[in-house]
Formats: structure tokens, sequence, C-alpha cells
């Protein structure tokens, strides 16, 4: 009975306080309510407004949020209120407001909404904090109200506001747009989904796709678009996501991704429709919405800083960067050469180093080292900053022998999103092993096309046309191969950097020296193995370095050329001087744990990343403190 009443006495309070709250008489108490802001924000689909969860501590089932308003717009003024996850608070009591599909239409000018949270809504909150999102009005002040705490401060003060991005909540349609698709379809590289060129017949420059989804990997998701002539949709503006050189990797667990393609693009899907690629996510609806039908997003991503009003003050949000702000990529960006040197897009010169991986067509056992978490542990304990993609032609189950090659294209781009992901740097690797090179030009320039154009906007990803060309003369045979293969990517990626094979397992570096490519943006390729080639192959680079030619050992081991005997750390140690001396970028092979020398792993280790010292070779160790003792 007592319980009964001091319920009765409550609630018969909280109403008191409710009617005077609406009003704006103060009603005294014993404490305080919180006032979480009193800056203006002004809701025009952009910015959202955010508080941050830890103002949120006492909130319960129960506790009302209090928004002083007034409206902007005299037609259309409402306010949709979320907490930080993107879970909607609609399932409470509110007053002050109409409620009207998920939304809070205003019936005064100027006035306050106070609405009751649930049991799950209060958790949300408390766990994520709140996000506002609306059209036609200002929020004054926002204000928490807990049993203990039942008055609140009038409208001043100076507090702290948020002015935060987010996904754009995928119920915020707008007029003026059409739905080319709505089902479900997951994204797992193997599949892709296409929209015909008919669908965007009247899709004018400055209108937007809308992307709703949901990520069903946890750990990697993206998505990518393509016209549909394979040409990557990234130079227009993304919001709700991150651009990663062309991968769009969503800032949310489901939401909207919504990107405006610049002309260009647009008169590409006018023509040729649209392709969608990617990964780790589940596509549930796409729409095409007019520029002139909806409100601003709200993180847009093209590589200019965005702005919000709050109040008479204007704030400058961060674009959202090309790669993680302190990964190699995210602090270096795209590369260049000039003269011997490879530099960064500060100007300053820079040294690529990492693991190769072996052969990806061998099967399974090499190419399950194609992971973000194998990769993880390459960038953060062994400090490097690239990592090589190898895939053999000719050789076992080769892309060009037997190779599903499907599959072995799925494991090159896996190997690209992974490294781009982590804002590392990738070098594609076209392993010709021992033969003439142009035997498999045609096969060479279609395959570096397809890929080079399906990242051609990334700034990370280096081409290694042909690894070790023995047998074959520069002038007569390498050269004008190079001439066919290096125009076929530079179509689609005309800033990256290609790396060219010499002859005699890419050690007779003098032909390039005498005779260089005309093309900017090469590099030559050097391989050693330390117990084989010793001082004799170090002058040779040495010199040819002194004379301007810009080298990448894209390949080498700290054992005898076979790959498997004469472990030489001294010699290693030799070439690492030499190395380092002059800035070489280098990869050592390999990343695996076949039973040889050269390997990094032991054979008997099973894992695929978070490797520890006990688990690598003698060979791998070496590798691994030679890596930790650069600065990346």
């Amino acid at each position: 009975m007592k319980h009964k009443i001091n319920s009765m006495v409550k609630a018969a309070f909280s109403m008191v306080v409710m009617f005077a709250l609406y009003f704006g008489f103060s009603v005294p108490s014993a404490a305080q309510g919180t006032r979480i802001s009193n800056k203006t924000v002004q809701l025009e689909w952009n910015p959202t407004f955010t508080v941050d969860a830890s103002e949120f501590k006492g909130i319960d089932e129960g506790s009302r949020i209090l928004l002083s308003y007034t409206n902007t717009k005299a037609d259309y003024h409402q306010v949709k209120m979320y907490a930080g996850d993107w879970f909607s608070l609609a399932a409470g009591n509110v007053s002050g407001a109409r409620p009207e599909n998920g939304s809070f239409v205003t019936t005064e000018s100027k006035g306050k909404i106070i609405y009751t949270v649930s049991k799950d809504e209060a958790e949300h909150i408390k766990a994520t904090g709140l996000r506002l999102h609306g059209f036609g009005m200002k929020i004054t002040g926002i204000s928490l109200l807990t049993d203990s705490a039942l008055t609140v401060t009038t409208d001043s003060g100076a507090d702290a506001v948020n002015t935060g991005s987010g996904s754009q909540p995928s119920d915020g349609r707008r007029e003026n747009s059409s739905t080319v698709f709505i089902g479900s379809r997951t994204l797992d590289w193997g599949s892709t989904l296409s929209i015909e060129a008919g669908e965007f017949k009247g899709f004018k420059d400055g209108d937007k796709i809308r992307i709703s989804y949901q990520n069903t990997n946890e750990s990697y998701h993206n998505v990518k678009i393509y016209s549909g002539n394979w040409a990557n949709l990234n130079s227009g503006v993304l919001a709700n996501g991150a651009n990663n050189g062309g991968t769009f990797v969503p800032s949310r667990d489901s939401g909207e991704l919504i990107y405006e393609p610049n002309a260009g693009e647009a008169e590409s899907l006018r023509r040729n429709g649209l392709i969608m690629h990617g990964y780790g996510v589940r596509v549930t609806e796409i729409s095409l919405s007019s520029s002139g039908s909806e409100g601003k997003t709200d993180n847009p991503s093209s590589g200019t800083a965005g702005t919000v009003t709050v109040a008479s003050e204007t704030v400058t949000s961060n674009p959202v960067p090309s790669a993680e702000t302190g990964t190699p990529f995210g602090e270096h960006g795209k590369l260049h050469v000039n003269g011997a040197y490879l530099y960064d897009s500060r100007n300053q010169k820079y040294q690529l180093y990492g693991m190769s991986t072996h052969g990806l067509n061998f099967g399974h056992d090499f190419s399950r080292y194609v992971n973000r978490e194998a990769f993880k542990t390459l960038r953060d304990d062994w400090n490097t900053n690239c990592i090589r993609l190898v895939l053999y032609p000719r050789d076992y189950n080769g892309y060009l022998n037997g190779g599903n090659r499907q599959e072995l294209k799925k494991l090159i781009c896996g190997g690209i999103d992974y490294a781009t992901e982590l804002g590392m740097y990738v070098i594609v690797d076209w392993h010709v092993h021992n033969y003439n090179p142009r035997e498999t030009e045609n096969e060479a320039v279609a395959f570096l096309s397809e890929i080079s154009s399906r990242y051609a906007g990334y700034g990370n990803v280096l081409y290694e046309i042909c690894n070790e060309p023995t047998g074959s003369d520069w002038n007569g045979v390498i050269k004008p191969y190079a001439e066919k293969v290096i125009p076929a990517i530079r179509k689609n990626a005309p800033e990256s950097i290609i790396i060219v094979g010499t002859n005699t397992w890419s050690q007779d570096i003098e032909g390039p020296l005498s005779n260089p490519l005309s093309f900017g943006n090469v590099m030559y390729t050097f391989h050693f193995y330390a117990q084989t080639h010793t001082a004799s192959f170090r002058k040779r680079v040495e010199t040819a370095v002194k004379k301007g030619l810009p080298i990448f050992v894209t390949e080498f081991g700290t054992c005898d050329a076979s790959g498997n005997g004469g472990f030489n750390k001294r010699q290693s140690e030799e070439w690492f001087k030499l190395l380092e001396k002059y800035g070489i970028s280098h990869c050592n092979w390999s990343l695996s744990n076949k039973a040889e020398t050269a390997s990094a792993i032991n054979s008997w280790c099973g894992k695929t990343s978070g490797w520890t010292p006990d688990d690598l070779t003698e060979s791998g160790r070496l590798i691994y403190n030679h890596f930790r003792k650069l600065k990346r």
C-alpha cells in the first residue's frame, strides 16, 4: 500500500513538473536537473546534434529528455530522436509535440518537447549518447530530468555541444527519389549487384545514390561501386562512411551510404548503369534522389572540409581521411618517384618495406595469410608499411595454368582491400617466373587493366608487371613489353608507381640504367638472396643508385638463391646496411610456413596472424627485428 501511494504521489508530482516546465515556470526542488547543452543548433538534416554518453550516466527508465526549440520554417518542422547508435526513440511518451512516423512535429512556434524514455531506450542512450536529427527548427537547449532532479535552469549559459557525424538513418527519405533495387543482396566478392543504364536516364549532375545496408561481417565490410564498364566511382562526395581510395567503409553497423557522383561519373552511369561489389555487407535498397529533393547529409567525404553552424559560431568539421590517421598511407599519402628515390605526398624521401606472400595460386596453405589480422600484425607488431601479393601466371594452378581466375582475383582484391583498410601500401605482382614476358603480354594487359580499373583512385597500390623475366633481353624483350603493359595501367591509374623486372632473376639493372623507360613513376627490380649474392652485387646496386636509377628490391631472402639452405645472417645484415643507406624499398620472401629456409614462419606453426618470435624461423626473427628498427 505504501508503495502504491508513493507511486501515485510521484506520478502526480511529475505531471505538475511537466506542466511547469512546458510553460516555462521554475519548480523548486532539492536537486537541479542536468543541463546538457545551451548551445543553439539549426536542424536542416545536417548536422546531426549529438550529446556524448557520459552526460547520461544517471538516465533510467522513466527519465525525461527536455528539448527547448524554436521553429524556423512555418510549414515543415520536426525532430527525430535517436540514441547515438541510431536506435530510434519513439516508443515512449511525448508532450509538446505530435508523434508522426517516428518524428515529433512541433505544435507551437516556440516551446519545449518532453520525452519519457523506455527501458530499452535508456540503455541505448546510456551506452551511446543522444542524437537529434530534423528540419525546420532550432534546438536551443537540452536537459535530462530524472526522478531525483525535477527542475531545469533557464535557457542561458555556454555548455559545450558536439556536432557529430554519423550515418543518415535509412528512414530519412525525401520526395523525388526513385527506388531501383529493393530486396536483400549480400556482397561477398563472389556476387555483384547490377542496375541497368535505363534506370539512370533521368540521373542529373548533383543527384545522389542512396544505399541502405546492414553489415554482415563485424571486422571487415565495405562497398565498391562502378559504372557498368567497371570504372570505379570514387571522385564524388560520400556521406556516412570513409572513402578509402574507392572502397567505401560504412561508419555504422547499418544505415545508409549516400554517394553523389561527379559530372563525369553521372554521365558514365547514364551510359552504362551501375555495378556494386564488396564484402561483408547486405544491401536492402538502392534509390536515386534528385539534388533538389533532400537536405544535406551528415559527413561529406570529398577531401574538403564541411561546415556546420552552431548558434553564431561556424565550426569546421574534419573531412573523412583517405586512410586512418597514423597509418602509413594516412601519414604519407600517394607516392612518386624522383631520380633514384621514392617520395611521399609531402615530398619527403620514403622507403617501403614489408613481407611478400608466397604464390597465392599454390593453394590455401599459402593464400590463408591474406587476411586482415595478418596484415594488421605486420603493420602494428612488425612495423611494416607494405605487403606484396604474388600471383604466378604459368606455374602450378596459375592464373594462366588451370587456376580459378575468379577466385584468384578475389584473393588479390581482398588483399588490396585489407591493406587499404589498414592504411598500408600494396604491390600487385604479376609473377613472371623464368620466361619471356611477351608470351603472356596480352593476358598481363587484360589482368592489370582490370585490377587498375577497379582500384583506379587508390594511391596505395603499386604494380609489378614482370617479377623475374629471366632469359629476356632488356632492349629486345622487357622494355617493349613494359611499353605495352604500362599504358594499359596508366589509362586507369595515371600516377601509379609501376615496377619493372630485369633479366637474370631481376639482377641485370644495367639494362634500364643505359636505356630507361620514358614513363614517369617507374622503378626497376633487383632481387637478392644473401648467401648467394654478396659484395659484388651490392656494388652493382650502389653504382646504379648513384647514377640515378630508382631500384625496388621487391624480393629478397636471407639464404641461398634456392630459398632452402644457407641462412646467412652476416650477409643479410650487410644488405640491410645498404638498403637503409640509400632508402631502397624492399620486401622479404616469404610470408608462409613452407618448410624451407626463406619462410618467415615455422612449418609447425598454424597461426595466420599474431605470431610471437617463437613462431618464427631463424630468418623470420632476423627480418622481424630488422623491420622493427626502421622508421615507418
